[in-house]
C-alpha cells in the first residue's frame, strides 16, 4: 500500500511539473513597443500586451508556428497573424471589419522565460 501511494504521488508531481513546463513567455521588440507574449502550450493559446495605447492580444498558436488572433487598444481593435521564426516573427494586422491587411507587424526576439 505504501508503494502504491508513492507511485500515485510521483504521478501527481510529474503532472504538475509537465503543466508548469507547458507555459512560456517571450518579449519582442516591435514598432509599437515591447510585446510580451504568454504561450500556453496546453491549449495552444496566447495572450500578450504592449505599451502602445494599452495594447493587448489574444489568439491561437498552430503547430506550424503561426499565431492568429485579435488585438485591442484604447482606440480600436482588429485581427493579426504572426509567423514565428528563430529571430522573432513577421506579421500583419488590420482593423475589425476590414478584409484586407493594413500593414506589417514584425517583432525581434529579445528573450524568453518559463
Amino acid at each position: 500500500m505504501k508503494a502504491f501511494r508513492t507511485i500515485i504521488l510521483l504521478c501527481v508531481v510529474s503532472l504538475v511539473f509537465v503543466s508548469v513546463a507547458m507555459a512560456e513567455s517571450c518579449q519582442y521588440d516591435t514598432a509599437w513597443g515591447v510585446l510580451t507574449i504568454h504561450y500556453n502550450y496546453d491549449n495552444n493559446s496566447v495572450t500578450g500586451d504592449y505599451p502602445h495605447k494599452s495594447g493587448s492580444i489574444s489568439g491561437t498558436l498552430s503547430e506550424n508556428g503561426v499565431i492568429k488572433g485579435q488585438w485591442r487598444q484604447s482606440d480600436g481593435r482588429g485581427k493579426f497573424v504572426f509567423y514565428l521564426n528563430n529571430n522573432g516573427f513577421s506579421g500583419k494586422w488590420n482593423y475589425e471589419g476590414e478584409s484586407l491587411w493594413r500593414g506589417e507587424w514584425n517583432g525581434k526576439l529579445k528573450g524568453c522565460w518559463k
